[in-house]
């Protein structure tokens, strides 16, 4: 019935391997094991995150704490929930009488006892082993019981310590051995690995194998342990490359363990049988979600009423097979890589997976649609509608592929029509091309106003950052005549808008005054919005450039000017007062550059590459970094010249552009336009002027030194240092905006208190549960200022702090 061990304390059985990354859940249950005021903790957790190894330490840690001894009694094999108590009795042991009803005999042994009875796998039980923890502690005041389970048992006087998976190394951190070393499930898998395979070890070789590995397996310490013993005989690559099934490879663990966790499968199972109907109905619907999902999303997945989810998110909740993020705005649910895999595989065994692929792409397209995030001024004023997008992509991307598998071109055509902008705005253009190329080939059923936007959308990055001029005018021609024929004021503008903008990158001024005339009356035919206005006062700024191509430099200035007068009255200025001002600042720096003003033309481009991080624009930033290239040249300074098209060379290579189209679509003025390779660039920088790095190459040069050293700076090192640079005279327009950063670094108040709590060695989940955060938000927040100090590591990051003085 229940194992008993005459072993050590009591009959606790002894690990002979040691416990790894739960210091801190350690030191907490040993404090509440010893308060009299906690007289039950549940450690809870899903399967196979080591509830019951870690219980068996903490028993450990306080046996001399009890004169009366340490009893575990393990449930795992009483599957009647009213036989707990004999199973019990016969652990403590007790020789039990005939006369007497088992819990009384039980109470009336253990009432004047100072015990510690550990309760162990009570999921099953639950209710046999509530009733008898609530009589138990009721009358036995000395006692205090231990219990795991992966769900609680809901009783007064009940306190709750969450077994969560080992940490895994942040994969949004740049490549360091020491900090993959430093998590606790790389420490786990590699002594394991050590265990079955003497001389294994962790090296620069596999690190980023293992890694990846750990996060592919949550940091599941019953999942790395099975993943170890495949290490005696793979390498971690190949074994990494073999994970596509992870439940399938992971079937075979050591026979002295339970059936249950003898394979992950099994584990897995376990929780699940324990469920209802209902409840293993909704897990296998919620396992579609990629990157979790919100009460909304479930409901419109499940056709359940909101309350009745609710109820049943709850319930999956209690049993640790779903959890809740922290952190977030609006309350949103995950679940473990494992657990969403066995999900999978009990939907395609009920044959409701295509059901549910169906039900989860047609919800995310309706919420994208209602969200209306199809125009990119539009996304980024709503920070709101960024933010879902941004926590909904990995759904979006699911819905993007069951549509295209399904051939549902129709529906394909409107996702990646209202995505476009998004892809824009996170410099996504790769991934942007494959769904809009996909969009444009099968459109022929959607809606009119779908097909200008794919058209619209991967024109766009045709033109501006992949240099495909010929195809997108043909693409924008389309979309043009298409919008003009649905009647669609915004289709009509935007369609015109960037159809102008070709035009007069192609030196067709007359046709580019036209259409951002047109496209002008179509927003102005619209009902007015913030946004709507922003708009208008950007094409405003267009007429600028038109002017400024014309050589009318006087013009271009006061178009220029009067565009940034009209974004400074708009009603919300103070919440972003850079937002599309790019435009109007870029070509008040040209029109200085112009005129050899280049102190000048230098201050306004350092203001459009602060308006560029400001708005998230991530692809004006290499713009803005390429013109004030160009001026520190002129200035001469070429050896500063050379580091900045490094690093927007580096940049580039991130968008998948080469910094040649860049430089095209920049519209810098000057030779620079005409050049093909970063070997031209270089040599029509160094023959501006008669120098000793001018007679050189690039490949041999000192020059070639500093472009290298630019290739190696952070985006925002790269950015830092420019904005440092002090030039001969202020812009004019510097005191119109404040300073978009002003801490050193550009560091927000946030990053400044993740620093703080990083350079003392806190851990990013102890830094989430401290700035009451999520683990991804804490983790995007080391990313940033990684890139912003230019660091690659936290040793580095903490030493930048001090010396800095940014603490």
């Amino acid at each position: 019935m229940a194992t008993s061990q005459p072993l050590l304390p009591g009959n606790l059985p002894h690990s002979r391997t040691r416990l790894i990354g739960r210091g801190h859940e350690r030191s907490a249950a040993r404090a509440a094991v010893l308060d009299a005021g906690v007289p039950l903790l549940t450690l809870t957790g899903p399967g196979g995150v080591g509830k019951t190894r870690l219980a068996l330490a903490v028993a450990h840690d306080v046996a001399a704490h009890f004169p009366d001894g340490v009893t575990w009694v393990d449930l795992s094999s009483v599957t009647d929930p009213t036989r707990v108590p004999d199973a019990v009795i016969a652990a403590l042991p007790l020789v039990p009488r005939g006369d007497e009803p088992l819990p009384g005999q039980l109470v009336r042994a253990l009432g004047p006892q100072q015990r510690l009875l550990l309760l162990d796998n009570c999921e099953h039980v639950l209710v046999g082993a509530a009733e008898l923890v609530a009589l138990l502690i009721a009358h036995c005041p000395a006692l205090q019981v231990l219990a795991t389970s992966r769900a609680s048992l809901h009783i007064r006087d009940e306190y709750l310590l969450s077994v969560e998976p080992l940490a895994v190394p942040d994969p949004q951190v740049p490549f360091d051995v020491e900090e993959i070393a430093a998590s606790s499930a790389v420490t786990l898998l590699c002594e394991r690995a050590h265990a079955v395979r003497p001389g294994f070890a962790l090296s620069a070789a596999n690190a980023l194998a293992i890694a990846e590995i750990c996060r592919q397996l949550d940091g599941l310490p019953l999942a790395l342990e099975l993943a170890a013993a495949h290490l005696r005989l793979l390498p971690p690559e190949t074994l990494l490359t073999e994970m596509t099934h992870r439940l399938d490879l992971l079937r075979h663990g050591p026979r002295d363990l339970p059936d249950r966790q003898r394979t992950l499968h099994a584990t897995i199972t376990w929780s699940y049988d324990l469920l209802c109907g209902d409840d293993q109905w909704l897990l296998r619907q919620l396992s579609v979600f990629v990157g979790g999902w919100t009460l909304e999303s479930a409901a419109g997945i499940s056709r359940w009423p909101a309350s009745r989810v609710l109820i049943g998110l709850e319930r999956l909740r209690d049993q640790n097979l779903i959890r809740e993020m922290p952190g977030t705005a609006t309350p949103r649910f995950t679940m473990l890589e494992t657990i969403r895999e066995f999900g999978l595989e009990q939907l395609a065994a009920t044959g409701e997976h295509d059901e549910a692929r169906e039900r989860h792409a047609t919800h995310f397209l309706a919420l994208i649609k209602r969200l209306d995030a199809r125009v990119f001024e539009h996304l980024l004023e709503a920070a709101q509608v960024l933010a879902t997008v941004q926590a909904e992509y990995p759904n979006l991307r699911a819905a993007l592929s069951h549509f295209a598998a399904a051939g549902a071109d129709a529906r394909l055509v409107e996702l990646a029509g209202n995505l476009h902008a998004y892809w824009i705005n996170q410099g996504l253009f790769q991934e942007g091309r494959h769904w809009l190329e996909l969009a444009v080939r099968a459109e022929t059923a959607a809606p009119l106003p779908a097909r200008v936007w794919a058209r619209v959308g991967l024109a766009g990055m045709l033109h501006i950052q992949m240099g495909e001029t010929c195809r997108a005018l043909e693409l924008l021609d389309d979309a043009l005549t298409m919008a003009r024929a649905s009647q669609d004021h915004l289709a009509i503008a935007l369609a015109a808008e960037w159809r102008g903008g070709l035009a007069h990158a192609m030196g067709d001024l007359d046709l580019a005054e036209a259409l951002h005339t047109e496209a002008h009356a179509a927003f102005r035919a619209l009902s007015p919005q913030p946004w709507i206005t922003r708009n208008m006062a950007m094409i405003d700024a267009r007429f600028g450039w038109i002017a400024f191509a014309r050589g009318d430099l006087e013009a271009a200035e006061c178009i220029s000017n009067a565009a940034l007068e009209r974004m400074r009255a708009l009603d919300d200025l103070q919440q972003s007062p850079y937002l599309y001002a790019g435009d109007a600042l870029t070509m008040l720096g040209c029109i200085a550059q112009k005129r050899g003003q280049l102190a000048t033309a230098f201050a306004h481009f350092q203001d459009a590459l602060r308006v560029s991080v400001e708005s998230s624009d991530q692809s004006y930033v290499v713009y803005s970094l390429i013109r004030l290239a160009e001026v520190l040249d002129a200035l001469g300074r070429s050896h500063d010249a050379a580091r900045m098209f490094g690093a927007s060379e580096a940049l580039c290579e991130r968008f998948g552009i080469t910094l040649a189209t860049a430089l095209n679509s920049a519209r810098v003025p000057g030779d620079l336009k005409a050049a093909s390779s970063r070997d031209e660039i270089a040599g029509l920088v160094a023959s501006r002027r008669p120098s000793a790095l001018g007679r050189v190459s690039l490949d041999s040069s000192e020059l070639a030194r500093h472009w290298a050293d630019g290739r190696q700076l952070s985006p925002a090192a790269a950015i830092h240092d420019v904005l440092s640079i002090d030039p001969a005279q202020p812009s004019p327009v510097l005191t119109a905006f404040p300073a978009a950063t002003p801490s050193p670094y550009g560091l927000t108040a946030r990053e400044r208190e993740v620093l703080a709590l990083l350079s003392e060695r806190w851990t990013d989940p102890e830094i989430a549960e401290r700035l009451f955060i999520s683990r991804r938000t804490v983790s995007s927040h080391v990313a940033n200022l990684y890139l912003k100090l230019g660091v690659n590591s936290r040793r580095e990051a903490a030493a930048l702090a001090t010396r800095e003085g940014l603490l």
